[in-house]
């Protein structure tokens, strides 16, 4: 029971709100509460609005029915009533409070509400269907049916842009989803949820596709508690947060994007749940409570009701990475026990079998054991062969600065690819603290050997949880035409490299935003990083702590911008020649402090080779005379040939550069502070056009670059 003046919650019945706080939509919701015995009132009922269901939603009032008091408590003081909702017919939110109309006959109302959620979702683990697949590598696999035709997953990655989304903050859909879910609709505030949804971005599918998009990572969808606008605090592993759209919006996103050649993943948590648990020390160790146990109604119980046990969770004062609750409170899985790691797998091939997506970017790989891994990328792969999804991507995320600390996790647990930490660390150092260029070629030339395939990492400049790399301009380029070259250097180096490249949104409409800190009701100030989340919409609104960080340089979603054109470029590129989508690296500079230049050599077709250059400092211009003939005796006999017969060298992109080509065999460049140039010999057969973008076929094969 819990007791809020002049009211009495039960709150202990498995059956009834607001302990069940997920509900199918064919089912009623019964909600039992007491008022005061000593209060004069002629009814008592509740509040309703039902959020997500149907457009300008308005509560609705529901007249309680007097109702028989709980034997096993003490509830003299209380007339206990039972207000029951019909079924809501459709995934969504409800939001309800309970009130009591006076003799004078007004209303007078709690004032919080109580939030649940409508959604066809499992309650149990156990309830997700398991039926035999088929045999793969000689073993039955056995798992999910596809709930639509599974698409197969694309014939290769690695010509594709990569574009990364926090789903609440890109694009406002359709219906109004503001009330939904747990996550308190607060546009002013930059830690609330600011409305962004699926079919916003689904919307946007079209702008995402002219920018050269091939791929979407979306910020998990699951169900978050109140702090967990990023979708970082999971609460149901098996929900669509109802604030984001229902498992109907996800899976139009996803056929939708599919109809445009561009793949979908989603990022997902095995790490932990969120803050949900309350550690006692005691004499043996440390004992929990789930806090809703604790009187804590704010944070319900999490689902699947199978894993809703303390002892499924590590307790504090664990290893400094594995083993222990993130940031010191975010529940942490016992990813060791094997009941646990079963479920957690089978609620991964739920998300595929119920949405169709391309692959999943595993979040905080580093704070979980590595043998979990191995078992659980050999079983997500292993589904994925049986129900024809062979090259789904699987990307796993440690935030580690050295391939020596990412590298075991790429090789010992078979991850497709890492997102490359490293790499962003490195060209950090370059374009903010006055590192070489010299620092990024030992990186990708010697240092990527530590991964299993470091062409199939996803490389960034920036994400959700780093600074902008546009931020304090003024201060560290000295103004914005500045900013914007060394911004296309940087994407230079980002899409027409090696690895897999992603761009994070906003980069092409030139965010700046910073880590920041935030001040706390304690006076404490502590780092966030909310600063980084702006809003691809217009959001007038929301003042941040240092100031209102919404006021965009272009009209949102502008495709006009010089940084938008030049991503689009360098897309368009990296789709088009198979030097750059499949081929290999083979460095042309790489000890020179200031100028990177390299070439990209493919066998693929009659042969494509493209030579990139970029002068990653302010300083200029800096020339370099390359001796082709000593060039060439470092290639691969097709790419010696192609350099044999050709006439001369034509530019695909060149920005604040120069070149010639002179008759004794060596190409002249001079680029400018953040000039780049592309290049490719005149002569050599035109290149093919990409392969098409979804296509059955064996896993791609992952031998070491010969230069990564």
């Amino acid at each position: 029971m819990h007791a809020s003046t002049p009211f009495l919650e039960v709150d202990h019945e498995s059956i009834s709100a607001p302990y069940r706080w997920a509900f199918r939509p064919d089912e009623p919701i019964e909600i039992r509460f007491g008022v005061l015995r000593a209060l004069p009132c002629m009814a008592t009922g509740v509040s309703v609005v039902a959020v997500g269901m149907a457009d300008d939603a308005a509560p609705e009032i529901l007249e309680a029915e007097e109702d028989e008091p709980d034997t096993v408590s003490d509830l003299s003081g209380y007339r206990m009533f039972r207000v029951v909702l019909p079924p809501a017919g459709r995934e969504g939110g409800i939001a309800y409070r309970l009130g009591y109309r006076a003799m004078d006959g007004a209303w007078h109302w709690r004032a919080d509400w109580r939030r649940l959620i409508v959604t066809n979702a499992p309650r149990l683990s156990a309830d997700i269907e398991r039926s035999y697949l088929g045999h793969v590598d000689g073993r039955p696999v056995y798992g999910p049916p596809p709930v639509v035709r599974a698409t197969p997953s694309p014939a290769d990655w690695r010509h594709r842009l990569f574009y990364s989304i926090v789903i609440d903050r890109f694009a406002r859909g359709r219906a109004d989803r503001r009330h939904a879910g747990l996550v308190p609709f607060r546009p002013e505030d930059a830690r609330g949820s600011h409305g962004g949804t699926l079919d916003g971005i689904e919307d946007r599918l079209d702008y995402l596709a002219d920018l050269g998009v091939g791929a979407i990572v979306l910020s998990p969808v699951y169900v978050n508690d109140a702090a967990g606008y990023h979708g970082y605090h999971p609460l149901h592993l098996l929900a669509v947060d109802p604030r984001l759209g229902g498992m109907e919006d996800l899976r139009s996103l996803v056929a939708a994007a599919h109809a445009r050649g561009i793949a979908v993943l989603i990022d997902v948590i095995v790490n932990h749940l969120a803050d949900c648990l309350d550690w006692v020390a005691t004499d043996n160790g440390h004992e929990a409570r789930f806090k809703y146990e604790c009187g804590d109604l704010q944070v319900p119980l999490p689902y699947p009701e199978d894993l809703r046990h303390p002892a499924f969770f590590h307790s504090p004062g664990g290893d400094e990475l594995v083993g222990t609750p993130l940031f010191g409170f975010l529940a942490d899985w016992r990813t060791e026990h094997a009941y646990v790691r079963e479920h957690l797998i089978r609620h991964l091939t739920y998300w595929i079998a119920e949405a169709d997506i391309d692959g999943f970017r595993f979040d905080a790989v580093r704070h979980v054991d590595l043998p979990f891994w191995t078992h659980c990328v050999e079983e997500v792969g292993r589904y994925c062969r049986a129900i024809g999804k062979a090259d789904f991507l699987m990307l796993g995320e440690h935030a580690g600065h050295t391939a020596a600390e990412v590298g075991p996790y790429s090789r010992d647990a078979a991850f497709t690819g890492m997102i490359d930490y490293p790499l962003h660390y490195c060209l950090r150092e370059v374009f903010e603290n006055g590192g070489t260029a010299a620092a990024v070629s030992r990186y990708l030339e010697h240092d990527a050997f530590a991964y299993r395939d470091s062409r199939w990492n996803l490389a960034f400049i920036d994400n959700q949880d780093t600074s902008r790399f546009l931020h304090n301009w003024g201060d560290r380029f000295g103004g914005l035409d500045r900013a914007r070259h060394a911004h296309r250097a940087a994407l230079t180096v980002l899409i027409l490299g090696p690895a897999m490249p992603c761009v994070y949104y906003g980069t092409e409409q030139e965010f700046s935003g910073a880590l920041g800190m935030h001040k706390t009701d304690d006076g404490q100030w502590v780092g966030h990083d909310a600063h980084v989340r702006e809003d691809m919409f217009p959001n007038p609104d929301c003042q941040w702590i240092f100031g209102p960080i919404n006021t965009p340089l272009h009209q949102p979603f502008d495709r006009t911008n010089p940084t938008f054109t030049a991503i689009r470029e360098l897309a368009r590129l990296r789709a088009e020649r198979p030097a750059i989508r499949s081929g290999d690296r083979y460095t042309v500079i790489g000890d020179d402090p200031a100028v990177l230049a390299w070439i990209m050599w493919s066998k693929e077709g009659a042969g494509d080779l493209v030579l990139v250059a970029a002068n990653l400092s302010p300083d200029g211009p800096q020339c370099h005379s390359i001796d082709l003939a000593a060039v060439a005796t470092r290639l691969p006999d097709g790419a010696r040939a192609i350099l044999a017969r050709k006439s001369g060298w034509s530019a695909l992109v060149v920005d604040r550069a120069q070149f010639s080509s002179q008759p004794a065999g060596t190409l002249d460049l001079q680029l400018e502070g953040y000039g780049t140039l592309v290049l490719q010999p005149t002569g050599q057969a035109a290149s093919e056009p990409p392969p098409k973008a979804r296509a059955k076929g064996p896993v791609p094969k992952r031998s070491s670059p010969k230069s990564p």
